[in-house]
């Protein structure tokens, strides 16, 4: 029996940015992904196009898969980028996903400084 090839990150990417434009291949792969990462992009969706990314993003998953995200926290109350519990918790639920937990954490970088980032842990609904 053959062995199954596994492919690399780069055949990956290519095969992800060609599903983002055909619709059937998206269909194809409905329901069968385990994980997600999104890591510092959900700040960059518009705002007009997040229901219907996660809603692609949600049903790509698989009953119990994961959706894996981070960005950046919210500084402040009057800030429109960044993300609370609060925020992260409706954008999960836009996808069809409840949330299994938010964290901010600090980052210590190689010059001695911090950086907060946002951890969230969603799931498919079963």
């Amino acid at each position: 029996m053959a062995k199954k090839k596994t492919p690399n990150a780069a055949t990956i990417q290519v095969h992800c940015m060609a599903l983002a434009h055909d619709n059937d291949a998206l269909n194809h792969i409905h329901g069968t992904v385990d994980l997600i990462v999104a890591s510092s992009v959900m700040n960059f969706i518009p705002q007009k196009d997040l229901h219907r990314t996660m809603k692609v993003l949600g049903d790509m998953l698989r009953d119990g898969g994961l959706f894996v995200h981070s960005d950046w926290p919210k500084a402040k109350d009057d800030d429109d980028d960044g993300f609370t519990e609060a925020s992260a918790k409706e954008l999960y639920a836009m996808g069809g996903l409840s949330c299994k937990s938010t964290e901010v954490t600090k980052f210590h970088m190689a010059n001695d400084e911090e950086a907060s980032v946002f951890f969230g842990i969603a799931e498919k609904k079963k």
